[in-house]
This record gives C-alpha cells, structure tokens and sequence, in this order.
C-alpha cells in the first residue's frame, strides 16, 4: 500500500470513531410519566422520568411550558444512580408540553418534550 492510501484509511477510521463516540453519549429517554400525548387528571400529578445513562443534575433542568407558552422551572428530586428524576407538580386543567434538558458528565446536552394534557375529573 502506498503512503497515500494509508493516510486515507487512518482518516476513514478517525471520522468512524469520531462519529461513533459522539452518538454514543446521547442521552435518551426510557420512561416518562406523563407519556406524550396522555390526558391526566388535573390537581397535584406525580412527574416521572427515566433516562438511559448517567447525567448531571447539576446542569439538568425539566420545563414545563402551558397552553399561553409560560414556561415554569420545576424543581426536582435526582436518583442516586443520576439516571432518573421525580417531582410532583399542580397542573390546571390544559395543554401542557414537559421539556427536558439533560447534560452527561463530558458536557453535552440532550432534550426533549413530552406534550400531554391535564382534564378536569
């Protein structure tokens, strides 16, 4: 093989690898209640999520955003295994979409949302 032909299959190896770690690390969500698009009842809900790797709760941050486009920072309660949270929350009867912004331990940042609706009994 020739030098040139050796540099072009070291920097297909070095993008794959590159690519491949920086998918790797993505943080992705396993679990939520709510699901999306649920109707739950109004009134002070349980507000659970489950992530598939590490994160820090340091950075993290769940947003819930109603119908007028208000968003509200709601604080909640981290496992010891950093991979899943808990809170509960008031929720009026509406629409309703739950953001979340988890950032792994190397600083990177994953979102997501969950729009769900809150009913009157």
């Amino acid at each position: 093989m020739s030098k040139k032909q050796n540099k072009l299959i070291f920097m297909a190896c070095c993008t794959v690898l590159l690519l491949s770690t920086g998918t790797a690390n993505a943080i992705g969500l396993k679990f939520s209640n709510p699901q999306p698009h649920q109707k739950i009842k109004a009134g002070n809900q349980e507000i659970h999520l489950i992530y598939d790797h590490e994160f820090d709760p340091f950075r993290s941050r769940l947003l819930l955003i109603n119908q007028s486009g208000q968003p509200d920072l709601i604080p909640a309660t981290t496992a010891l295994n950093h991979r899943e949270v808990k809170t509960s929350y008031p929720l009026k009867a509406g629409q309703y979409i739950l953001q979340w912004h988890v950032w792994n331990w190397k600083g990177e940042e994953s979102t997501g949302e969950i729009p769900f609706e809150a009913v009157n009994p």
